[in-house]
């Protein structure tokens, strides 16, 4: 019973690390409007600013690690650049020394009212404006209340019988001490934490203040392990930010340990003040924390262009991250309302000749286990274009910009509507597949994927080309397909009991998607 609850209390905080994650990475792509990112250009147009901004962030959430990914999601939301988000992070380390010199600093007080007043406004439907606001609060909340799950875990192992045989192999060993820094860092999830019970080890003389800066040092390994661990569900340039500040903890701790390693007989030196036996305990402390999260970041302003540069040749951006990420629309545009809309209808031109690629999926060669990374990648597009129109649509717009304003919002509905279709049409043909794979049912639904995918692809070439033989051809097309589906329909019906009643199901649901999915193109017809 005694290893049970820091387990649980582990795996919990776990779980509610990466659901904060997720959560906050959604919220944040709704909730950045251009006077957020406008606000973050500015704090950030320097590396000195990026700098204090990310020390800011490091003395708040007491953990670098939490910066990291509190940031990606702003770079993922495209609120920040990548570059500045890199020194931000650098300098996150620095901030976290705040803790050192304070070590019975608890913000837990902070999370509870983070995740109460957020959820409250969530869970009652206050301020109904604020909702996406509040959500991000919300993710922001359990993300930090996950890692201090994770360290609280760590809380009872000190009193465990095996924690006093673990501190006894430190004895007499740099090396060993350097070793448990870095695996307890993986459980504790505080350098902090981790390091002032080290303290407490030596205050009792079962460790020296050298072991205790090898355990120091340990941590900055243990910090990039940590990192690449909670980052494992991560892709491509949403890694990058992680290896970037796994990389800088790693370099700091090994280049501390190697330094406190090879002066320790002698005593000299920098290190001197740190490892010696004068001074006051918790200063020296502080001073080695100091040194080693000042090299982080030191290490990562100097060296940011370099390091940028390893971790896109170690993470290169996946395809459906390029997707992603808008190719057209820009803020210098916003100042000329009329050529920022020009620059959406370019966007969804783009949308529109990648939406037959969102139906690969459906097809009978493709059996992976989840829908289309492309459609996932099409809605995140679509949700940056949805917030630039938002942006256009907040400023004075002539008669005519408003008039194409109103028609490009309702191309983008449309869009979005065919972009959800195609991705059901993927999950009926799946399950239609894992139903039976030679039956009636995954036959039929395998046609109208096929005649959807037609169509699309014509959509696609009379938007290229914009040639009015092409959007006659596709009208005629998508002309009202009603009866000839009521007629599939009756057929599908006379088959019944030939057919397993789910795949009967899958069969006449695909029926309704693809009706749905004409009507949409015919709509694309309608608003050229």
């Amino acid at each position: 019973m005694g290893t049970m609850l820091p387990a649980s209390l582990f795996l919990a905080g776990l779980a509610f690390f990466f659901v904060g994650l997720e959560q906050l990475r959604t919220n944040l792509k709704q909730a950045i409007g251009r006077r957020f990112r406008a606000f973050l250009t500015k704090w950030t147009s320097k590396a000195s600013m990026s700098a204090l901004v990310g020390a800011l962030f490091g003395a708040v959430t007491q953990s670098a690690t939490a910066v990291a990914f509190l940031l990606l999601g702003l770079v993922i939301a495209g609120a920040l650049p990548k570059r500045r988000a890199m020194v931000a992070v650098a300098w996150a380390n620095v901030g976290t020394v705040a803790l050192v010199w304070v070590a019975a600093v608890d913000i837990q007080l902070l999370i509870w009212y983070l995740i109460g007043l957020s959820g409250l406004v969530l869970g009652l439907g206050i301020a109904t404006r604020m909702r996406v606001h509040a959500g991000a609060i919300w993710s922001i909340g359990l993300l930090l209340l996950g890692l201090k799950l994770m360290k609280d875990a760590a809380t009872p192992i000190t009193a465990e019988p095996w924690f006093a045989s673990v501190a006894m192999v430190m004895q007499g060993s740099l090396l060993a001490a350097f070793v448990v820094g870095a695996v307890l860092r993986l459980v504790v999830q505080s350098s902090a934490a981790l390091v002032i019970i080290a303290m407490t080890l030596a205050h009792q003389g079962v460790i020296t203040s050298g072991q205790v800066l090898m355990v120091q040092a340990g941590t900055g390994v243990g910090v990039a392990l940590s990192l690449v661990m909670l980052g494992r569900g991560l892709r491509g340039e949403h890694r990058q930010l992680a290896v970037f500040q796994a990389t800088l903890n790693a370099i700091a701790g090994v280049s501390v340990g190697l330094a406190a390693w090879a002066t320790a007989g002698q005593w000299w030196g920098p290190l001197a003040y740190v490892i010696g036996d004068g001074g006051d305990p918790q200063a020296r402390l502080a001073v080695a924390y100091l040194a080693q999260q000042s090299l982080c970041a030191v290490v990562g302003t100097l060296l940011v262009g370099p390091l940028e540069r390893m971790c896109e040749r170690t993470c290169p951006p996946a395809p459906d991250q390029d997707i992603a990420r808008p190719r057209y629309i820009s803020e210098a545009a916003l100042e000329d309302p009329g050529s920022a809309l020009e620059l959406v209808a370019r966007e969804h031109a783009r949308v529109v000749e990648l939406l037959p690629d969102a139906l690969d999926d459906a097809r009978h060669d493709v059996r992976g286990p989840s829908v289309s990374r492309t459609g996932d990648a099409i809605a995140s597009l679509l949700d940056s274009i949805e917030s630039y129109m938002r942006d256009i649509m907040s400023r004075p717009l002539s008669a005519d910009a408003s008039m194409h304003a109103v028609a490009l919002d309702q191309r983008h509905r449309a869009l979005s509507g065919l972009r959800e279709s195609i991705m059901s049409m993927v999950q009926v043909a799946r399950e239609a597949r894992r139903i039976d794979p030679d039956g009636q049912g995954a036959m039929l639904v395998g046609g109208l994927v096929e005649a959807f995918d037609g169509n699309l692809r014509t959509l696609a070439e009379a938007v290229r080309g914009n040639d009015d033989i092409e959007w006659s051809v596709l009208k005629e097309m998508t002309e009202d397909r009603g009866p000839a589906m009521e007629a599939l329909r009756g057929r599908l019906s006379e088959a019944s009991a030939q057919m397993a009643p789910e795949a009967l199901r899958s069969a006449l649901y695909a029926t309704g998607v693809f009706e749905r999915g004409m009507w949409l193109v015919r709509q694309q017809v309608a608003l050229r």
